[in-house]
């Protein structure tokens, strides 16, 4: 008798184990923000909360941001560019490669030539950027587009991060020492030189600055982190197409000494009512600071 009894108080404890095992389990699994499309091992932010991501940036020849991401675990070069309305747009390459299935849709975004481009619609598994990884991705598709804007800029790439991207995330790109952190609550930046109230216009982010001393009327600018270069409108260059001209600029009352290139900003102008662009001659010098909860961009050295 003292044997069964022995036998059933060992199954006993065995079950109980069992069970403290599993809730120990349960308790200790971490979603994530995102549904679970946030890797669990993501480090915390300092006051143990919503994780903070953080991924290495590269400073090209050309003057444009990029960083190294993982499509469907490959790997490829993505440009960030604030200026660029949607999350994730692929090259027609990759998409290929991927065998991605691909839906025409009814926008027709429009080059800054005026040129109409037909986008298409696809999903990746997975995208990874740095230690963030994000599931199930919606991407669009342009035939050629990447393709020619990386021919132009002499820097293969396959993705562009867009606003649509930017905008869900506290997001600090410091251009000085390469690096990117972001996350969903604010971040800890360094001491602000100048900081922008931005209004967001047809899915792109328009900051309000006035031109030459003494100007006090604002016009708009498109805060575009993927332009190499300021760009101003051809009738305030007051110049030839593609020429370069030095302008001041006075952004939160602080007056900058500019080189801006001359273009044809007909397509902004009408579609965000920008007459130039805030591009990375200026911002290299800083580390720019998204605040999407009060809609700033902080400038700080």
């Amino acid at each position: 008798m003292m044997c069964f009894r022995v036998f059933d108080y060992f199954r006993l404890f065995r079950v109980l184990f069992v069970t403290l095992l599993i809730a120990v389990v349960a308790l200790s699994y971490d979603g994530g923000d995102d549904g679970g499309r946030a890797q669990v091992a993501a480090p915390k932010g300092a006051d143990g909360g919503a994780p903070v991501y953080h991924a290495p940036l590269e400073l090209s020849d050309y003057n444009l941001l990029f960083t190294r991401v993982k499509i469907n675990g490959q790997e490829a070069r993505a440009l960030i560019d604030s200026g660029h309305f949607r999350s994730v747009q692929l090259s027609s390459t990759a998409a290929q490669s991927l065998k991605l299935a691909l839906t025409k849709t009814d926008e027709t975004p429009r080059h800054h030539d005026g040129k109409d481009l037909s986008l298409a619609s696809g999903r990746i598994d997975s995208l990874a950027i740095g230690d963030y990884e994000w599931r199930d991705v919606e991407v669009g598709v342009i035939e050629g587009d990447v393709e020619k804007i990386a021919a132009q800029v002499g820097t293969k790439f396959d993705v562009i991060l867009g606003w649509g991207f930017i905008s869900q995330f506290h997001m600090l790109l410091d251009y000085k020492r390469l690096s990117m952190r972001f996350g969903k609550r604010p971040l800890a930046a360094g001491a602000g030189a100048l900081s922008l109230k931005y209004s967001v216009v047809n899915r792109a982010p328009v900051v309000r600055g006035s031109l030459g001393p003494g100007n006090n009327e604002e016009a708009n600018f498109l805060f575009d982190t993927g332009a190499p270069m300021c760009n101003l409108d051809l009738d305030l260059a007051d110049a030839s197409k593609g020429a370069k001209v030095s302008r001041d600029l006075t952004l939160a009352e602080r007056r900058f000494t500019l080189e801006f290139r001359a273009r044809d900003l007909g397509v902004i102008r009408k579609s965000l009512g920008c007459v130039g662009v805030i591009g990375n001659n200026l911002l290299r010098q800083y580390a720019v600071y998204f605040d999407p909860d009060v809609k700033m961009i902080h400038l700080s050295s």
